[in-house]
């Protein structure tokens, strides 16, 4: 089996859609899946933040149009065009970018399964968010691609019914994001961290990964910091990701209650830094309005740090395997609930095994692989893109 993904950006500062790429397609070489993947590069952002060694990547440049249609690549469509025919399927991910539509169009125009992740894209709050650009757009052709494709591919079981609300009889099925745990070697990369930060050793880490963006809380993390620095004197906030327009308002908030001192803004942080941080941190933090199935709190679990979520996260696994809690979206629960979890190292430590059990048993790419390939079989044996 062939199977080609597209993808607007593989990009680290793109979000979770390029992580997951990267995990499954690994996790399918090893099911014996050949995979390829078609990206763009947009001036500005790291083209190859996230790679995967044994999958072929071909990235193509985009034009001035990639600025209101992000993806928008005329040679990229040439490239389609020429050699879907030479693919078992055609998986494409998000749901707005151009990548998404040329894909579509090239699996239709040479018979070709098409499956599509919205990555949380059809989520109600997602959707309001420039609505009347994406209402012109479902119209004028995001409808017709979600009644033509084969399977959309729900990474969180609440796009289930995100997916069937549209009225589109296309099938759906739902396999979650993974992570690939890592190896067991925590004291040496958390000795690496506090090497490079000798002052937060001793410290209570609280940590958070993801862009600084208003749909991931930062705003409510940072007001429940208030009451955890006066409730426990020796936490610090690790904030890592890259700005997208909050970073202001934080500053802004630590400023005025002294407390920029005990607050880190690495930025994008990947590799080993990233491990090293995941290694050392106590609890991790993700406040989202909404998400599709959050790879942070993936690796977060994997790497044994209990989590404090909010219900958008749509992982209610996590409360039910004792890993972690999940919080109402206001300051002061979110502190309580952190709270909890520094209060005890006990209760830390029961979390994190549990998060570790959590993930090994139900959130592993190779796990997770087969799954897939049962549903490209499927779609494969129907041979065709739908014409309802």
């Amino acid at each position: 089996m062939k199977v080609l993904h597209v993808i607007a950006s593989m990009s680290v500062e793109w979000g979770g859609p390029p992580v997951t790429v990267c995990g499954l397609t690994a996790a399918l070489e090893r099911q014996d899946v050949r995979c390829e993947i078609a990206t763009t590069s947009e001036p500005g952002r790291r083209p190859h933040g996230v790679n995967v060694a044994s999958v072929p990547t071909r990235t193509f440049d985009v034009t001035s149009l990639s600025r209101v249609w992000a993806g928008y690549s005329p040679t990229l469509t040439a490239f389609l065009e020429t050699t879907t025919d030479s693919f078992d399927l055609v998986h494409a991910h998000e749901i707005w970018p151009y990548t998404t539509l040329a894909a579509f169009r090239a699996a239709r125009t040479h018979a070709r399964p098409f499956v599509l992740t919205p990555h949380g894209e059809l989520n109600e709050r997602h959707l309001r968010y420039k609505r009347l650009k994406k209402w012109c757009y479902r119209k004028l052709v995001l409808d017709r691609v979600l009644r033509q494709t084969n399977a959309l591919h729900a990474v969180a079981r609440n796009e289930l019914a995100h997916a069937s609300q549209l009225g589109h009889l296309t099938p759906v099925f739902h396999i979650p994001n993974g992570v690939t745990p890592p190896q067991p070697n925590d004291s040496m990369r958390s000795a690496a961290f506090f090497h490079e930060h000798p002052t937060l050793r001793n410290r209570r880490l609280i940590l958070f990964m993801g862009r600084l963006h208003p749909m991931k809380g930062v705003e409510i993390l940072s007001r429940s910091f208030l009451t955890i620095a006066s409730s426990f004197p020796d936490a610090v906030l690790i904030v890592a990701g890259p700005d997208e327009g909050e970073r202001h308002k934080m500053d802004s908030i630590f400023d005025s209650a002294g407390l920029t001192h005990r607050v880190l803004f690495p930025g994008l942080i990947t590799g080993d830094k990233k491990q090293n941080i995941l290694d050392a941190a106590d609890v991790f933090v993700l406040p989202s309005y909404f998400e599709g199935f959050p790879n942070s709190v993936l690796e977060a679990l994997a790497n044994g740090i209990p989590v404090v979520i909010s219900e958008q996260c749509n992982f209610p696994e996590v409360a039910a395997a004792g890993a972690g809690l999940i919080s109402p979206l206001n300051p002061a629960q979110l502190s309580s609930a952190i709270g909890r979890i520094l209060s005890s190292d006990d209760r830390r430590r029961t979390m994190g095994a549990a998060a570790r059990k959590l993930v090994s048993e139900h959130y592993t790419w190779d796990n997770l692989a087969q799954a897939m390939v049962d549903q490209y079989t499927t779609a494969i044996n129907r041979r065709q893109i739908r014409h309802p």
